[in-house]
């Protein structure tokens, strides 16, 4: 019961915020990119509605928790697909949605940083009238709801939050359909910062503390169901877990976490638009 509680304090002391950290280094690292997929539609179920135009966009909505509202540190990865910041990322030019859909790209900011599931119903119903389809929409969430449950986590007793979480992300595309018919939504899967291991005692205290061990069973359980909810929703997964692991908490110039070890760099918010583009665009 002590490890448990080493956990819950540690993990509540850096529960998701939205503000930026202090970049250790500016230094490039190899690409986590991942290969172009079919889109889903919100309207065409698990399949996808090849009806509903996968481009030119002409909106871009990003809904979630603090990865997607100022966690970490900047240039973030919603602003760089956007528009890419081309001095710090030169080789990313031209590859961002207003130099491929038109300058009169619109861009709706809706995450809150420390959300949880549950709060993406209010980010969906504060999203304005008018918003011009077709629309693109990314989502970061579940890092939270499974830092709430840590205690049951690791008693193995959290199969009723996984299924709030369940019930959470069905409502929310549901108003989501409702709010902005034929949408794409692009989720991404919850990343481990200590790439399985449970390791954070490189980091500063309280996340020195944790007890080391292996966290891939807990990811494993939380990311299975928010897949699920996808496929059966016309949600395109964008596999952030795989593509971060082992560049985790260690602090070295190539880091893809930000110096709070929880939150993505300077480079790990690249490597998180590298993820995104390609799924979204085809390029």
């Amino acid at each position: 019961m002590r490890k448990h509680f080493a956990w819950l304090a540690a993990l509540l002391f850096v529960a998701c915020s939205g503000s930026s950290a202090t970049d250790p280094t500016s230094s490039s690292s190899g690409s986590g990119s991942s290969s172009g997929g079919s889109s889903g539609s919100l309207d065409g179920g698990g399949g996808g509605d090849s009806s509903v135009p996968s481009g030119p966009y002409k909106s871009y909505v990003t809904l979630g928790d603090s990865i997607s509202d100022r966690g970490g540190v900047a240039p973030f990865f919603y602003d760089l697909l956007a528009a890419n910041d081309d001095a710090t990322w030169p080789d990313y030019g031209g590859k961002d949605f207003k130099s491929v859909y038109g300058a009169d790209f619109k861009v709706y900011k809706h995450a809150v940083s420390g959300s949880v599931s549950s709060g993406l119903l209010k980010q969906i119903e504060g999203i304005p009238e008018g918003v011009v389809p077709p629309v693109v929409v990314t989502l970061t969430i579940g890092g939270n709801d499974l830092r709430a449950a840590i205690l049951r986590v690791l008693q193995g007793q959290d199969g009723p939050d996984r299924d709030a979480f369940r019930a959470n992300l069905t409502a929310a595309f549901a108003a989501l359909k409702k709010k902005l018919p034929g949408a794409r939504v692009f989720q991404a899967t919850i990343y481990d910062p200590s790439d399985g291991t449970g390791d954070f005692s490189r980091c500063g205290q309280p996340l020195s503390l944790i007890p080391k061990q292996d966290t891939k069973p807990f990811f494993a359980a939380w990311n299975k169901v928010a897949t699920e909810v996808a496929a059966a929703e016309g949600v395109t997964m964008v596999d952030a877990y795989t593509a971060f692991n082992g560049h985790g908490v260690v602090p070295t110039a190539e880091n893809w976490f930000a110096a709070d070890c929880i939150h993505p760099s300077r480079i790990g918010h690249n490597e998180m638009r590298k993820l995104f583009f390609p799924k979204i665009t085809g390029r």
